[in-house]
C-alpha cells in the first residue's frame, strides 16, 4: 500500500467523498480500515461500509477524532484535541483584526504540519465544498421564505 500507516478522514462523504474512497480502495493506495468517512444519514453510512468496508461516523468531529485514535490517542484525548483545535482557531480569528488568510500564513511553517494539512484540504476542494454548501443553504432559505406555510404548519387554530 503506497500510503502505508496513513489514516484519512473524509468529511462529508457524498458523491465527491465516495469518489475519493473508491479511488483509494480500488488503486489499493489505502486499506479500507485506514479510511474513515462521515455522513449524517445512517443508510448512507451503511451503504459505504458495505460497498468499501471502510469505517463510518455520523459526525464530522467523530471522523476526525477517530483518525486521532488511529494515530494512537485515546478516544477522550482525540475528541478533546478536535474541540480544542477548533475552539482555538475560532478564538484566534475572532480576536484578530486581520483577514483569516493572513492568520493562516502566520501559523503555517513551510513544510510543516499545518502546511501539509492545508494542502490536503485544498486538494480535497474543501473551500469549494463549504462555499457551495453555504450558497445552497442561502438559496434554500430564500425558497422557503417565499413559500406559504402549509395548513399543518399553521396548526388548528
Amino acid at each position: 500500500m503506497p500510503l502505508n500507516n496513513e489514516t484519512i478522514a473524509i468529511i462529508g462523504c457524498g458523491t465527491m467523498g465516495e469518489a475519493t474512497v473508491r479511488g483509494l480502495v480500488r488503486r489499493e493506495l489505502l486499506a479500507p480500515d485506514d479510511i474513515i468517512a462521515a455522513h449524517p444519514r445512517p443508510e448512507r453510512r451503511d451503504e459505504l461500509v458495505e460497498t468499501y468496508r471502510i469505517r463510518c461516523e455520523a459526525d464530522n468531529r467523530d471522523a476526525v477524532a477517530e483518525a486521532g485514535v488511529h494515530m494512537g490517542f485515546s478516544r477522550r484525548v482525540a475528541s478533546r484535541l478536535v474541540f480544542e483545535t477548533l475552539a482555538g482557531a475560532v478564538e484566534f480569528a475572532a480576536q484578530s483584526p486581520d483577514h483569516v488568510a493572513k492568520l493562516r500564513n502566520q501559523v503555517t511553517s513551510p513544510g510543516g504540519t499545518t502546511a501539509e494539512a492545508c494542502y490536503h484540504l485544498e486538494r480535497g476542494r474543501l473551500r469549494t465544498v463549504v462555499s457551495d454548501a453555504v450558497w445552497a443553504a442561502f438559496r434554500r432559505s430564500e425558497q422557503l421564505g417565499r413559500q406559504e406555510p402549509s395548513e399543518e404548519a399553521k396548526g388548528d387554530g
